[in-house]
């Protein structure tokens, strides 16, 4: 029997992206500049091209307040979690600045 349809990693990734940056009403440019990264990686990963380097990803994951979770084969507890507020990444980009 086949298994229902389950989008791929990749297409969760984008969707979510997207829906949140929208949310924020942030243009890609606009994330672009909060997270530090190029607007074409932000294009990219739009388009659901998940070829992306790690701290670019966190970046902008960090930016849209989306949670990353990592979870192994043993149990179900969650071994490493990653999250941070939009106001913490500021806060730092300002302390930066200085």
């Amino acid at each position: 029997m086949l298994e229902p349809f389950a989008p791929s990693f990749e297409e969760e990734l984008k969707k979510l992206v997207i829906a949140h940056r929208k949310k924020s009403n942030l243009s890609q440019s606009d994330l672009a500049v909060f997270a530090g990264v190029s607007r074409t990686a932000i294009q990219r990963l739009e388009q659901g091209n998940t070829t992306i380097q790690m701290d670019t990803l966190l970046k902008i994951l960090m930016v849209l307040n989306i949670r990353l979770y990592l979870q192994g084969p043993i149990g179900d507890q969650t071994v490493s979690s990653f999250s941070i507020s939009v106001e913490s990444l500021l806060l730092q980009k300002i302390e930066d600045e200085k």
